[in-house]
């Protein structure tokens, strides 16, 4: 007999939102020739809906997310997390006019709005793909209304301070969670700047980043394998590239350097040698249930060979590891890790000057 489905668990409350592409109409005539923007209606509308029907299918104590939003949008993400608690600039409730124009209500006491529309607070966190394609996640992305790994703090600070707008407070802030990201590579794409060894270490530094991060809950990779090109455009032509090479795989199926960095990631915050150097990482494909061993090895450089500098264990349920060990010279580092079956898996080189 046909078995059943694995009981479904996480949810994500529409994709990109703010994204012409997925919802639509994004914009409402007004009077006097003006323009309301009006995906936060039409999103709070769908949450609405999500969230009681989740609730009433048994879903109601699952992990369920909302927002999705994209850095490419009709609205900013700042600009769409306002429209959608209907605030101002100021983060103080629209009224009048301001707020009837967009959907939200023009009048009525804050705890109105949040027995109205529960999903917006009492969901497990809000989610974005925080792409900053070509930088690495420690750098500004040009464009500045994009929430980048390297800015979110400033959407971490939106987000709380919306939820204090509405007496909603948490001590531990609103949560993230980060269902998209990654890098478009050349090869394959030839209109990215993102070569395939940056692409490695930046989702190594990026996954640092917001292990650190006490209001991120996840980061996503996405892709695992490449997007081919799109079909029915110029060959060769911008169009025809403006899918997503941001996998671990080509779309042939040959690894990335990234395949085997991701599988084991390695960070040093401060790559200098020394007798107390920082080393992060995670045993991804490890039995999470207990406790795992891995070695950190050095090879000196000039040198060809490695040595076990020291054995770490892992500190968390995800697998990962931190630590401090000594480093005699300027070098390598590496993680080196045997799985089940005794092959030893190795994570990416990482310098020390």
């Amino acid at each position: 007999p046909p078995q059943p489905l694995p009981r479904v668990d996480y949810w994500g409350v529409w994709n990109e939102p703010n994204e012409r592409s997925w919802l639509n109409p994004a914009t409402r005539s007004l009077p006097g020739h003006h323009t309301a923007y009006i995906q936060p209606e039409e999103y709070r509308g769908l949450l609405d809906a999500a969230w009681s029907g989740l609730a009433a299918s048994g879903h109601s104590s699952d992990t369920v997310m909302i927002g999705e939003t994209a850095n490419r949008g009709v609205l900013t993400p700042a600009q769409f997390v306002r429209g959608l608690y209907c605030v101002g600039s100021n983060l103080r409730p629209l009224q009048g006019k301001a707020a009837s124009d967009v959907g939200c209500p023009s009048s009525g006491s804050p705890a109105d709005f949040l027995a109205a529309h529960p999903g917006l607070f009492e969901a497990a966190g809000f989610a974005h793909h925080p792409y900053a394609f070509d930088v690495a996640p420690n750098r500004p992305y040009p464009i500045r209304t994009f929430v980048s790994i390297d800015n979110l703090g400033s959407f971490e600070r939106l987000l709380n301070g919306v939820f204090s707008t509405y007496g909603v407070h948490d001590s531990g802030g609103v949560p993230i969670y980060l269902t998209e990201w990654g890098y478009k590579t050349n090869p394959p794409n030839p209109f990215s700047h993102t070569s395939l060894g940056e692409q490695a270490t930046w989702l190594d530094e990026g996954d640092y980043m917001t292990w650190r991060d006490p209001f991120v809950r996840s980061l996503a990779q996405f892709l695992l394998v490449d997007s081919t090109p799109k079909p029915d455009t110029p060959k060769g032509s911008a169009l025809y590239w403006s899918t997503f090479q941001t996998g671990l795989e080509m779309s042939s199926g040959q690894p990335k350097p990234a395949m085997a960095d991701y599988r084991l990631p390695i960070w040093l915050p401060a790559a200098r040698h020394g007798r107390s150097v920082t080393v992060w990482g995670q045993l991804r494909p490890a039995n999470h249930t207990q406790t795992q061993a891995a070695e950190i090895q050095f090879e000196p450089k000039g040198s060809t060979r490695w040595s076990e500098l020291t054995v770490v264990e892992t500190n968390s349920p995800e697998g990962f590891i931190y630590d401090h060990v000594s480093v005699p010279s300027a070098g390598y580092l590496r993680l080196a890790w045997a799985n089940p079956s005794g092959v030893w898996l190795y994570s990416r080189t990482a310098t020390v000057s």
